[in-house]
């Protein structure tokens, strides 16, 4: 007996709760983009009966102008949720500008480290060759002292050697920690950081570049 649509649309379902609880935050735009081949009205309509069903919450991000954010039922809206998205995008990326030769991983977005906190923890492949970045995303509300303050930590998690205490780390594993940033604040950060932090030199790029072409940023 066959699949039928019932059981593929619970299976859908199942696949989309899933995933926004994966990456804590989504929009209707991104959920149809990364599950329903950019079928963004197939994605709303889904994605309404799931809020509807109490497997969802949703609200708009901006009153009522801004798009819709969905998360699950467990976690609360905050005023990260602007930053989440922005990860939610980036994997979103990932996944429809990903090369042949490559994969993706894992893609980790609570990451249980004591000692730094990244926004994100990215494994990839590229052609055989594995590489984990720490993700730290800078949305340019947060002074960069504030920012500057976490080198030594880095600094310290890199000398340590204790990633390789992680679920993601294997031998011959290339470490990497890249800093997103707003185009404004990637000099002066990129210059501080380079100042502060050897053991883990970190990759300033900004935003918009990331986004553009992640596999090149990632990879290299």
């Amino acid at each position: 007996m066959g699949v039928t649509a019932y059981q593929l649309g619970q299976e859908r379902d199942s696949a989309m709760v899933a995933l926004i609880s994966r990456l804590r935050f989504m929009t209707a735009d991104q959920v149809s983009r990364c599950l329903f081949q950019g079928r963004r009205r197939v994605a709303a309509r889904r994605l309404q009966r799931l809020v509807e069903t109490g497997r969802l919450r949703s609200q708009r991000l901006e009153g009522s102008s801004g798009p819709a954010v969905y998360w699950t039922p467990t976690r609360i809206y905050s005023r990260a949720v602007r930053e989440a998205l922005a990860v939610s995008e980036l994997y979103c990326r990932l996944m429809e500008t990903r090369p042949t030769t490559a994969k993706l991983l894992r893609f980790d977005v609570e990451v249980p480290h004591t000692t730094v906190r990244p926004d994100a923890v990215i494994v990839t492949a590229t052609e055989g060759r594995p590489r984990a970045v720490l993700l730290e995303w800078d949305t340019g509300t947060t002074a960069l002292e504030r920012v500057a303050a976490k080198i030594p930590a880095y600094e310290a998690y890199a000398k340590s050697g204790n990633y390789r205490q992680t679920a993601w780390w294997q031998p011959g594993i290339d470490v990497a920690l890249v800093l997103a940033v707003p185009e404004p604040r990637r000099e002066p950060l990129s210059q501080l950081w380079r100042r502060l932090t050897t053991a883990l030199p970190p990759v300033v790029v900004d935003h918009a570049r990331l986004i553009s072409n992640p596999w090149r940023v990632l990879s290299n």
